[in-house]
């Protein structure tokens, strides 16, 4: 916890250097300048720490703009860190010049009036004026892009899969984190969503919740709805279990009618076993045995007894949970997780954690993986390069 508390006090700090001590702005400019960037800190931090333990309303302006500042707070570190060091080798290209021809430089003019400034000050105030511009200017457009939602559909090709359904059309809804910012309002206009792409099953990739049972359970109401409508199969994420009711949130789920898949396996297809079907199995979070020892990730007791010549499709949460599938024989597995990075450039870091960020891929011979970057947001409300997805995933033989 201190390190996280000392890691986050120096990007505060460095961005506050940058912004209001390096330019040298005036006395009383500098002290109001320190002021307003403690209460926009305070504000920002306050809206991303605010508890879950109230009653789920919308979000209130005030809290929305301390939450956008947040996002303004991270572009304002990352075209400070990408102008700093495009000085610095802005320095180390002209020094190189400067050795390859040793003619002495120009003498500096001095200043032509006592109120003129140093080139580095200058340099430092247009830095900071055109980064508190740029971030602002992109925590706003990608502030606008959460809102939206991409519909995509890819086509997967499972060998396995009977020709009788060529076309069978999954709908996969992932990351929504209902909960701190998002309500039913949201999950409301995502199932509407859904029902219009008229899916033949929808699958829920994890991390569906952001808070405790007891205060969010009536915000998933929606999904009832849907559940009349189609079936909907669900497996946990990570946050499920951040939550501390997992165990909770799969019973309520359960009485609304979706499918949760703890290590278990569904047939879908036609209704009569004897007809065209595949197989759709569901293992939790790779992390959730930590929280539920029963809810440890366990593909092969899902798949117990199967009958292998069917095509299987795997649920599960992180990509990283891959290397199950495939040790499966799994034709396709379906995740979320990343979010797709949600804002670049921490997209970047994410392929660090995950093999996959977003799209389809083919891992090994036979097992190909879909990564959602996610229908909803975690923390700032905000997706740079990294829209938000409700995906049809349509089946071919």
């Amino acid at each position: 916890m201190w390190i996280v508390v000392a890691v986050l006090a120096l990007i505060l700090g460095y961005v506050w250097a940058r912004l209001v001590r390096a330019p040298r702005w005036p006395r009383r400019a500098t002290w109001i300048a320190t002021l307003a960037y403690l209460v926009f800190v305070a504000a920002s931090l306050g809206a991303l720490s605010f508890g879950d333990e109230g009653p789920a309303t919308e979000p209130g302006p005030i809290r929305l703009v301390g939450l956008m500042g947040a996002g303004v707070l991270f572009y304002a570190l990352v075209y400070f860190l990408a102008a700093g060091l495009t000085l610095r080798l802005s320095r180390l290209a002209r020094r190189w010049r400067a050795r390859r021809d040793p003619r002495p430089a120009l003498p500096t003019p001095p200043p032509t009036s006592s109120g003129a400034i140093d080139r580095r000050t200058f340099v430092a105030r247009v830095t900071a004026a055109g980064v508190s511009v740029a971030a602002t200017t992109t925590a706003a457009v990608g502030f606008r892009n959460a809102w939206d939602l991409d519909l995509p559909e890819v086509v997967v090709s499972l060998p396995k899969l009977p020709r009788a359904l060529d076309g069978f059309r999954i709908v996969q809804m992932s990351d929504v984190h209902v909960g701190r910012v998002l309500t039913d309002l949201f999950l409301d206009h995502v199932v509407e969503q859904t029902l219009r792409l008229r899916p033949d099953a929808v699958v829920i990739t994890g991390d569906l919740i952001e808070g405790r049972a007891a205060r969010l359970a009536p915000e998933l109401a929606p999904l009832g709805r849907l559940a009349e409508r189609c079936g909907v199969y669900y497996v946990t994420g990570n946050h499920e279990y951040y939550a501390g009711d997992a165990v909770d949130w799969v019973e309520r789920l359960r009485a609304l009618g979706v499918r949760v898949l703890v290590n278990e396996r569904a047939a879908l297809g036609d209704r009569d076993p004897r007809g065209a079907q595949f197989d759709l199995a569901g293992i939790p979070d790779q992390d959730a045995a930590r929280f539920v020892a029963s809810h440890a990730p366990d593909l092969g007791q899902a798949l117990a007894g199967r009958d292998a010549e069917r095509a299987l499709v795997v649920l599960a949460h992180r990509p990283a949970q891959i290397e199950q599938a495939t040790r499966h024989h799994a034709d396709l597995q379906i995740s979320g997780h990343t979010h797709g990075g949600q804002a670049f450039p921490f997209s970047l870091l994410v392929h660090l954690a995950e093999p996959y960020v977003a799209g389809l891929h083919r891992h090994g011979d036979e097992t190909q993986i879909y990564v959602s970057r996610g229908t909803g947001f975690f923390g700032p409300p905000l997706r740079v390069l990294a829209p938000a997805e409700l995906t049809s995933i349509m089946l071919t033989s």
